[in-house]
């Protein structure tokens, strides 16, 4: 495997790839703008050929509207058109399929809230501010049932039928 070259291009030579499917919403694009004022660019872009982004378009859109004329990429001009949009999918995927420990992001949240602002920080962490106050709820004690809860055992003697076939079975 070989090593990433970074390299500093116009923003203005560059462009999604035609093909993109990743769309990205004005509150998408007003959260990566925040995150590149804020942090300024931590990842490179991703560009195929001739300019075409392959990874980062909604950063290199969020960038665009900010004013910048470079930023940081990587070439990825070595695969295929197929491949390259192959790659482009399986990237933005890959994170959606991930998700976060409540109780962690609980924690951070709450030492970032300082002045009880919450919609600074869903400005700032890119959640809406009705995700940033369930976080802020979050516990993560087990309930106990209520006093007048029936308790159960695996020792009570239960049946059960089917209504479509009337199989029976406890």
């Amino acid at each position: 495997m070989s090593s990433l070259e970074i390299k500093i291009k116009s923003t203005a030579k560059l462009s999604p790839h035609p093909k993109n499917a990743r769309l990205h919403d004005e509150v998408n694009l007003q959260t990566i703008m925040t995150s590149l004022e804020e942090f300024g660019q931590r990842t490179p872009i991703v560009v195929w050929k001739k300019g075409l982004v392959i990874k980062g378009c909604g950063t290199l859109e969020a960038m665009k509207r900010l004013g910048w004329k470079k930023c940081e990429v990587v070439s990825a001009s070595h695969l295929s058109e197929e491949k390259a949009l192959q790659y482009s999918i399986i990237d933005n995927q890959a994170g959606d399929l991930s998700e976060f420990d409540e109780a962690r992001l609980h924690d951070i949240l709450s030492d970032i809230v300082t002045d009880g602002n919450l919609e600074d920080v869903s400005r700032k962490v890119g959640f809406a501010p009705s995700t940033v106050t369930a976080l802020m709820e979050y516990t993560d004690d087990e309930e106990e049932a209520p006093d007048d809860f029936d308790s159960y055992d695996e020792d009570i003697d239960t049946s059960h039928e089917c209504p479509k076939c009337g199989y029976e079975w406890s």
